[in-house]
């Protein structure tokens, strides 16, 4: 069994919006189910946030061959407009149960560098997915926020 516990994404962007709006785009159901989508793979529809430490999100959608998901979580930190921290359980990856989103928002003049770290892969395949998701994810809350 390969060690898995060392395995990080991290990616980090510059988005024109001060952090208190980017901040709420990571947490706003109505802002969620807009923005969290990667044209030609999948859309969310319905996001769901009971936003408090313990609380619990949920997103649900549709993949391009139509296949319902669902992705569950739990609030582990909530500092707006700086931090935010939850687990990560989508229905479509048994190994990436139980891994560990932590966003850090800061301020960098009229823009924001958000920096995600994705961390407690159970697998390797869940690393290399998650490693190529997030720059496309990260890039359609940057256009959300340019609306």
């Amino acid at each position: 069994m390969t060690d898995t516990r060392d395995l990080r994404v991290t990616e980090e962007i510059l988005i024109r919006a001060a952090p208190e709006k980017v901040f709420r785009a990571l947490v706003d159901p109505a802002e969620l189910a807009t923005w969290w989508r990667i044209p030609g793979r999948y859309e969310t529809q319905n996001a769901q946030v009971d936003l408090r430490v313990g609380g619990a999100y949920s997103l649900t959608g549709t993949s391009v061959a139509r296949r319902q998901f669902l992705v569950t979580g739990e609030y582990l930190l909530i500092d707006p407009p700086h931090r935010l921290r939850y687990t990560w359980n989508p229905d479509w990856d048994d190994e990436a149960h139980g891994s560990i989103v932590d966003f850090t928002l800061e301020a960098a003049g009229e823009k924001t560098r958000l920096v995600v770290e994705h961390t407690a892969f159970s697998s390797r395949a869940a690393f290399e997915a998650h490693r190529q998701g997030w720059p496309a994810v990260l890039a359609a809350l940057s256009a959300h926020m340019s609306h």
